[in-house]
């Protein structure tokens, strides 16, 4: 018995493993925090691309106005390469109205995945061109971050553009 307590008390002592068990410990949240900041750096590029694509799709409606509404969607999801199942978890809304002081943009709650409000502005006519995007997590907890639509585990991310119609 006396020999199985000196062998214990001996296991006790020794710190040959200390290194490998103080990396294992560090390393789990370390990796998880590295793969939030890869998350939230392609979530923040890809809000970027959205914004680009609702630029050119306004330069698009400012210059030569399509007739609906694909044609608004395609741009916007060419120019975003970065957004999975773009064309069909992006919402589009476009208002326009005689000047800027009578426009409004949608509320962004309103404007989801599959929302598709469009009509042909009139030349001379001041248009709001809004463009969202349902960002889904995949690291728990980003869903504390702004934006997050309530009840969800997603951000929307939004693209804006404001612009008058060119006259003819």
């Amino acid at each position: 018995m006396r020999r199985a307590r000196r062998g214990f008390g001996r296991f006790l002592r020794r710190d040959d493993g200390a290194t490998a068990v103080e990396f294992a410990l560090v390393m789990g949240p370390l990796f998880f925090l590295l793969g939030c900041i890869v998350e939230m750096s392609l979530m923040l590029f890809s809000e970027y691309t959205l914004q680009d694509g609702v630029q050119e799709a306004g330069r698009m409606i400012r210059t030569n106005a399509p007739a609906n509404s694909s044609t608004i969607r395609t741009a916007i999801c060419e120019r975003a390469p970065t957004l999975a199942n773009c064309t069909v978890l992006l919402g589009t809304s476009l208002q326009s109205a005689p000047h800027y002081g009578s426009l409004a943009a949608p509320a962004l709650a309103t404007v989801g995945p599959r929302t598709d409000v469009y009509a042909k502005p009139d030349p001379s006519r001041s248009v709001v061109l809004l463009a969202t995007y349902d960002w889904t997590f995949i690291f728990p907890g980003l869903n504390l971050l702004s934006n997050v639509v309530a009840g969800g585990n997603f951000r929307r991310l939004q693209g804006i553009a404001v612009f008058q119609v060119e006259p003819l």
